[in-house]
């Protein structure tokens, strides 16, 4: 079983609504910034209608990538909307995108998908209002711990991914090094973010020294192809090595 603590918030706002006395020009503005504390902040948005601005990731090329939506802010009038702050878990230091939406059909919904009409973004002289900005987020991780095999099952404790990916379980080699080549378990992370608490099925018959790993979906195919050598699947790195922790279960 997976716990994952989120990261697509709906939030309607009006206590951040500036005054104005006449209808403002759609606009967003944001800073690069340090996102280790779990938010973001946008420093102001305005728009003419009610709307959405919705936070959405870079995709390989670096583009704005809207088939995914990190955040979605519901913007309840037209008005100029200041210091927006948001919780959020970002993995990794990233590019994001803000974009300004309208609420087109006025549902309360936000329904865009890329090639329909409804919920478009809007423009201004024929541009998109949408702006990018660079986030330092939490460091990829994986922490666990020493632990006997309860009904079956293992637990992580903590897994901070920066993207679709997997943790895997695999046999410590000789040298007390993660044996990449030997999966015993994958386990699947559909999202990016944090999860907590992840049994993992495991049985063994003997006390052995085992290691989680995480790996990046790469390519998004949804199938676990890792092997040493090639370039599918690769392992998570920080500052050069393979995110990983060791632990030692008995039976």
């Amino acid at each position: 079983m997976l716990f994952r603590i989120g990261t697509v918030i709906a939030v309607i706002l009006s206590l951040a609504l500036a005054s104005c006395k006449s209808i403002p020009s759609p606009s967003i503005s944001v800073a690069d910034q340090d996102a280790q504390n779990k938010h973001i902040t946008i420093s102001e948005v305005s728009t003419d209608k009610a709307g959405w601005v919705v936070v959405h990731h870079a995709n390989a090329a670096g583009e704005l990538d809207a088939s995914t939506n990190l955040i979605v802010l519901k913007l309840s009038s037209s008005g100029q909307y200041t210091d927006l702050q948001v919780p959020v878990t970002i993995v990794g230091d990233q590019t994001l995108f803000v974009r300004l939406y309208y609420d087109d059909p006025a549902d309360g919904k936000f329904t865009y998908q890329p090639g329909n009409s409804e919920d478009p973004p809007v423009t201004v002289d024929g541009k998109e209002v949408v702006a990018s900005f660079e986030v330092i987020g939490i460091p990829p991780a994986v922490d666990v711990s020493n632990q006997a095999i309860v009904n079956g099952t293992i637990t992580i404790t903590r897994i901070d991914i920066p993207a679709t990916g997997w943790a895997v379980l695999v046999p410590a080699t000789a040298d007390g090094k993660p044996d990449l080549a030997a999966a015993v378990v994958i386990v699947s992370l559909p999202s990016e973010g944090e999860y907590t608490t992840v049994k993992v099925p495991f049985s063994t018959t003997v006390q052995k020294t085992m290691f989680i790993v995480l790996h990046l979906d790469n390519p998004a195919d949804g199938v676990y192809t890792y092997q040493p050598g090639e370039t599918d699947d690769l392992p998570v790195t920080l500052n050069g090595n393979v995110v990983a922790d060791s632990f030692v279960v008995t039976p």
